[in-house]
């Protein structure tokens, strides 16, 4: 029998033996693993070959770059998300970045190095794990080209972008193997309430984008199979075991976070996801519309086609529900292109949507067309790749790898860029960073925590101190809720030195940029406030810098009045682009005015809530005849308070000064004529309100007794 069994399998052709045939077969049936390999270590390679420093192109901009480079410090301060501070990311976020526990020392340098390398390897892990779940009858040639194209051209390297991809993928795949009864269907249900609860731990909106997949793919395949007269009561019961182990693993996570019953973790998710419409919106990019709509339109024909032909067929019964599935959730992450419509996060948004359409190409298309016509839908993922992609990032660029390899490392910095700490910057990012650094370097001790107002933590991380604060950025702080966290946390870690950047919306290099046209006073006037209640000026580091000193006699002398002026209520319906009278001034005192705090109330319809807000813009008219504009935010339907600095925004660091002599400077101070406001569509996507209600106008001074 052996001897027979020998002779039957002889060796193939051309010397190639029957073992080596497996190994090659193994390999082609991996083939998608082996280009997701072969990626990574592109990457890595691309990483080892860059120049010692960092050069920085054009400007450090300073609002993002400064919580990517404070997360991955805290984390090597063991100051976690969710437990020490909170923020839009979590603790399995900061846990990404575990190759800077292995390094002596996170430089800034370092830190784009770090960043570029793990945002690259951790998206090619979760778009070969959404392309295999995906594309599981497809032959393995058709999955590495769909990684490669999607990788190559299509995904922007974001980890919170790239995982609602992944996590419904694998809610796909679950829901289309629920086990009828078994010991598999308990398996099945931790492993969708772990996707869960890990994707909250990445980031708060990746978590309720997580939650809506389960429910959204659940609800078509569940209300399909009824339709279809199937057996649905086993994917009911999964999905309510499901939501019972997901709580279990909430209880869990509080306990590691300190007590079980403390939620303050999922509630500060909740503000931040539900809050995003109105406090992050901002209008859309010339260049975002088209990019936009040519996406919508193809991937949605994508859909459809996908829909008419598996519909004729009657070997893809359960197909339906899938399509169904993919295209609602398509519908509910444009969500987060239509609040903020940067080209940037529009075409990270579109990825997911592009990545679907691609899966249905090189799927059920390719199998259900003819013969003659069933490379079509591939060529014409081809097509659409060569029209509309982008060029490829720079590790996966062969020009960009030849000049690497052609041009030998440089030793120094470029031209025009300072070094510090490992990485080349502007002259102007250059004085900034340095001052602010050797500042807090030079009187903080390396244990004590340090404030920043308004974000740039970039300042207390290069000088290797903790930022102190509840919140890792205080200008998302607009909830009460997230306000009180942040406060709180300034509170306990009792920062003794500060740095205060004023604003300077004419020039960046001055001092901090005001976040979508709004002013750091008016976004966050209870942590200026907190600032100016207990540190004075210790020194003029650079042109709008201050560093601050805590002042223990002057928290006890603070003192804060707030009047009530007589003023008629307000309560008018809104006209787009028509200024709304909210109060004149003439006839009231304003000696001891130095802030207006106004309580409106914005009344919006139903719809808002799926578009976003208008903008709204305060107009202060002085007894001179001039006239600032100041952007504002307010939640809609709900009672909120607006602070405002009538003046020169830059002279709220006069107020930083030790002697309240000096906060006021003489003739920069006109008596206010009246205030109006105006609200203006940011784009065909924002909603006006009907109506818009003033309840108080107040006259804010402080003073030191």
């Amino acid at each position: 029998m052996h001897q027979a069994r020998k002779e039957a399998t002889p060796p193939l052709h051309n010397g190639i033996s029957v073992h080596g045939w497996r190994i090659a077969q193994y390999l082609y049936r991996h083939l998608d693993l082996m280009a997701a390999c072969l990626l990574a270590l592109v990457t890595i390679a691309f990483y080892r070959h860059l120049p010692r420093f960092t050069d920085v192109p054009d400007t450090l901009y300073f609002i993002d770059n400064s919580w990517r480079f404070d997360l991955l410090v805290k984390a090597r301060q063991h100051i976690w998300l969710g437990k020490d501070v909170l923020f839009t990311y979590g603790p399995l976020f900061q846990l990404c970045f575990v190759p800077i526990f292995w390094m002596r020392d996170l430089s800034l340098g370092e830190f784009f190095k770090v960043w570029f390398v793990v945002s690259v390897c951790v998206t090619i892990a979760l778009t070969y794990g959404a392309g295999r779940l995906l594309l599981t009858q497809v032959e393995p040639w058709k999955r590495a080209l769909y990684l490669l194209l999607l990788i190559i051209f299509w995904v922007q390297f974001d980890i919170k972008r790239c995982l609602p991809l992944f996590v419904f993928a694998v809610f796909l795949w679950i829901q289309e193997r629920v086990p009828q009864s078994n010991w598999r269907m308990p398996l099945f249900a931790l492993l969708s309430a772990l996707l869960i609860t890990s994707s909250f731990l990445i980031a708060a909106d990746a978590g309720f984008y997580a939650l809506a997949a389960f429910f959204l793919v659940a609800s078509c395949y569940n209300g399909y199979r009824f339709l279809q007269r199937g057996v649905w009561l086993p994917g009911v019961v999964f999905s309510g075991l499901t939501v019972t182990v997901v709580f279990v693993c909430v209880l869990i996570v509080n306990a590691l976070f300190g007590k079980v019953w403390d939620f303050r973790y999922w509630t500060s998710c909740y503000k931040l996801a539900s809050n995003y419409r109105w406090f992050e919106s901002m209008p859309m990019e010339p260049q975002a519309i088209p990019v936009l709509l040519i996406t919508v339109v193809i991937c949605f024909s994508v859909f459809l086609w996908t829909w008419i032909v598996c519909r004729r067929s009657s070997q893809e019964l359960g197909l339906p529900p899938r399509i169904i599935a993919v295209t609602l959730f398509s519908l509910l992450i444009l969500q987060s292109c239509v609040v903020r419509s940067s080209l940037e996060n529009a075409t990270g948004v579109l990825f997911t949507m592009i990545a679907f359409a691609g899966a249905f190409l090189f799927g059920p298309l390719s199998r259900q067309l003819a013969r003659s016509t069933a490379r079509v839908p591939v060529l014409l993922a081809l097509g659409c790749t060569a029209l509309f992609a982008a060029s490829p990032y720079q590790a996966f660029s062969p020009v960009k790898w030849w000049a690497v390899w052609r041009t030998p490392a440089p030793l120094t910095c470029p031209p025009a860029k300072l070094l510090l700490d490992q990485a080349c910057l502007s002259v102007y990012d250059f004085l900034q960073l340095d001052a602010g650094s050797k500042f807090l370097g030079q009187h903080a001790g390396a244990s004590e925590s340090v404030m920043i107002f308004p974000y740039e933590n970039i300042y207390g991380d290069v000088a290797r101190r903790r930022v102190a604060g509840g919140f890792v950025q205080s200008y998302i702080t607009e909830d009460p809720f997230l306000l009180e966290q942040h406060l709180r946390g300034l509170d306990r870690d009792h920062p003794d030195w500060a740095i205060y950047s004023v604003d300077t919306p004419g020039d960046w290099r001055l001092g901090s940029w005001p976040i979508d046209g709004i002013s750091n006073f008016t976004r966050s006037p209870e942590v200026w406030l907190y600032l100016h209640r207990h540190f004075h000026r210790m020194a003029n580091l650079e042109l709008g810098l201050l560093g601050l000193q805590r002042d223990e006699d002057r928290t006890q002398r603070w003192r804060l009045e707030e009047r009530a002026w007589s003023v008629p209520t307000v309560h008018q319906k809104v006209a787009e682009g028509k200024n709304i009278l909210v109060a004149g001034l003439n006839s009231l005192p304003q000696e001891n005015l130095d802030f207006l705090k106004l309580r409106i109330k914005a009344h919006y319809p139903f719809w808002w809530r799926v578009l976003k807000p208008a903008s709204m813009t305060f107009f202060l008219q002085g007894a001179d005849g001039k006239i600032k504009a100041v952007p504002a935010l307010a939640s809609p339907n709900q009672t909120y308070e607006i602070w405002i600095y009538p003046w020169d925004e830059s002279q709220l660091m006069n107020y930083l000064f030790e002697n309240q002599s000096d906060w006021r400077k003489p003739g920069t101070r006109p008596l206010i004529a009246n205030i109006s406001v105006r609200f203006d569509r940011k784009d065909w996507l924002s909603v006006v309100p009907l109506e818009f209600e003033v309840q108080s106008v107040e006259a804010v001074h402080v003073s030191l007794r």
